[in-house]
């Protein structure tokens, strides 16, 4: 899981040079694969408001956090991303299927492998993303399988072959049974295009990888500012959410776009400031030790020093 958030930095580029008709990804039969304990149950958590639930299904640390949503309504279940292992994302369909109601749409936030990969076990449902993500799904899937089968040699574990999500999505609000969801894109933030879903009946605002609660956000993206100013502006436009669900971690309430925008404020000063590989990684750890997921900021430390 350590190199999972290389694709920030490299692939687009990698992406963009494989382009065209994806090819299924094999691991190497020289590799030994290393096993993925998926047994651990996703974590549950659900929001009720007039007409709706919204469920929150969370994979364990070992999995990033990786977070995947559920809107239900009278009649119909959306899906808000997908997981990344296959195994995690049985748990989820399973938990989907056992809600016992059809599948209006599963949507892809953002051109992750950790939220689209496991779409192959949604094949049945119609899907959708903005055309950007499904243009960065296209062009970043060879590298990101790869990456996790081959040089992660996690094998099987993880589809050999991305689903693209085939129906565009646009923004605007979307009435389902009653039930609005406005859906709005941000851009040049964690990634460069990322689908933002709020659910007023449930006063929950779905936020993805715009916010990382309780575990650290890999920062070395470039684009810290912007990032703080997509979330201010999150502030503004959502004043009456009152639960935010992050990409990585647990819900929370509104205090989890503050504590985002000060973690990043920080993250830039240590970006910016010339340290030794030692204190730029205590700078996070001793800056933020109640969050988890060091190894996102052992992976920081290899993208700054090892490519010197």
């Amino acid at each position: 899981m350590r190199t999972i958030l290389l694709l920030l930095l490299f692939a687009p580029s990698l992406g963009a040079c494989a382009a065209g008709t994806p090819a299924a990804a094999h691991a190497d039969p020289a590799t030994e694969c290393r096993p993925v304990d998926t047994s651990t149950p996703l974590a549950v958590s659900r929001v009720e408001g007039e007409g709706v639930v919204v469920h929150t299904l969370v994979s364990p640390e070992s999995s990033a956090s990786v977070t995947s949503h559920v809107i239900e309504t009278e009649r119909h279940l959306v899906v808000v991303d997908a997981q990344l292992f296959r195994g995690y994302a049985r748990q989820l369909r399973d938990y989907v299927d056992a809600l016992g109601k059809p599948i209006d749409r599963v949507i892809i936030t953002h051109g992750h492998p950790d939220h689209y990969l496991g779409l192959e076990l949604f094949e049945d449902a119609p899907s959708w993303a903005f055309e950007e993500t499904r243009v960065d799904i296209r062009q970043r899937q060879r590298f990101h399988i790869r990456m996790h089968r081959e040089w992660e040699r996690e094998c099987d574990a993880v589809a050999e072959r991305a689903v693209i999500p085939t129906n565009v999505l646009e923004e605007g609000d979307y009435v389902l049974d009653g039930v609005t969801l406005r859906l709005a894109r941000a851009r040049d933030a964690e990634d460069n295009d990322q689908l933002v879903v709020y659910v007023p009946a449930a006063r929950a605002l779905i936020l993805q990888d715009l916010v990382a609660n309780d575990v650290h956000a890999f920062t070395a993206t470039g684009m810290i500012p912007h990032w703080i100013e997509v979330l201010r502006g999150a502030q503004q436009t959502y004043p009456d959410a009152e639960h935010v669900l992050a990409g990585h971690g647990p819900p929370g309430g509104p205090e989890v776009i503050s504590e985002m925008i000060d973690y990043l404020e920080g993250a830039r000063r240590i970006h910016e400031a010339e340290l030794d590989e030692g204190a730029f990684r205590d700078g996070f750890l001793s800056g933020w030790p109640d969050r988890r997921g060091t190894y996102i900021v052992d992976l920081m430390v290899t993208v700054r020093y090892d490519g010197r």
